[in-house]
């Protein structure tokens, strides 16, 4: 099944599934919106199901020229943003039920992370 959403207004699916895939959107969601999604996210996946997401991961005291693009379109459109670390991040995946399996940078000299995890069962 592949069905679009917004988060944290995840859709509903006729079963459960074996991969989510998020790209690019964690920084667009608040702590409790993140965390919401999160449980979604683990309550759609099948028991072994994995969650793949690629995060930007601020890592430099002056921000990436392709990160000052986003900031300042989003400030244009009214929009906030929420960049977390590399911690930040593992500590929400954990406390909404998944143990990271692998952890990558997405290319040369970009802050974006790859990050594979999959669904714990407590």
């Amino acid at each position: 099944w592949v069905r679009q959403g917004a988060a944290p207004d995840i859709p509903e699916l006729p079963c459960r599934v074996d991969c989510v895939l998020m790209i690019d959107m964690m920084h667009y969601l608040n702590d409790d919106d993140l965390s919401e999604t999160m449980r979604l996210v683990r309550d759609r996946l099948i028991p072994e199901g994995m969650l793949l997401a690629r995060v930007t991961v601020p890592g430099r005291e002056r921000a990436h020229w392709m990160r000052r693009v986003e900031m300042f379109r989003m400030r244009m459109h009214g929009h906030r943003y929420f960049y977390r670390s590399q911690a930040e991040l593992k500590t929400v995946f954990e406390h909404n039920g998944f143990s990271i399996t692998e952890m990558e940078p997405s290319g040369n000299n970009r802050e974006e992370l790859w990050m594979r995890a999959r669904r714990r069962e407590d």
